[in-house]
């Protein structure tokens, strides 16, 4: 008897594959419902193709009255800055959902970007604990394809 095992994770073309693990968030100031810079570290473990989002579900964040369209960005130098140097944010109110789009894709490894309080992004106004578990983030391999999205695996806590 010979048994053998689909591992969906070893195929490319597999579309509900997690592609980020881990992330981490930092918050300047971290202040409950104070708009801030939001910065995201992550590490893409699959990669993201050309036109697939980096999703980060951030329940209770808000954004200023009146903001729309993009969210400014900034982008470190290093070695990954060339390809996150071609993300763009967008915010999704009904959701909750910071969107970062990625044109060019993502390559496997680290990337770092920052959501400028610039934006209007606001923290819950009831604060947040350490290492929040209802903040998730997931890469989207394609607009309308499946998404695995995972806890945050670090962030402070807001007062």
């Amino acid at each position: 008897l010979r048994l053998s095992f689909f591992d969906s994770s070893s195929s490319s073309s597999s579309s509900k594959t997690r592609r980020i693990d881990p992330a981490r968030l930092y918050y300047s100031p971290a202040e409950a419902s104070a708009a801030s810079n939001i910065t995201l570290d992550f590490r893409v473990v699959f990669p993201i193709p050309s036109g697939g989002t980096v999703e980060l579900t951030l329940p209770g964040f808000s954004r200023a009255p009146g903001a729309s369209g993009e969210v400014p960005l900034s982008h470190p130098g290093g070695q990954a800055a060339e390809a996150a140097a071609n993300l763009t944010a967008t915010w999704d109110a009904g959701s909750s959902l910071l969107a970062l789009s990625a044109p060019a894709g993502l390559p496997m490894g680290w990337h770092n970007v920052t959501v400028l309080a610039t934006g209007g992004v606001s923290l819950p106004p009831y604060g947040l604990a350490q290492d929040d578990l209802s903040l998730l983030v997931g890469g989207r391999p394609h607009p309308g394809g499946a998404i695995v999205s995972v806890p945050v695996a670090a962030s402070p806590p807001v007062a």
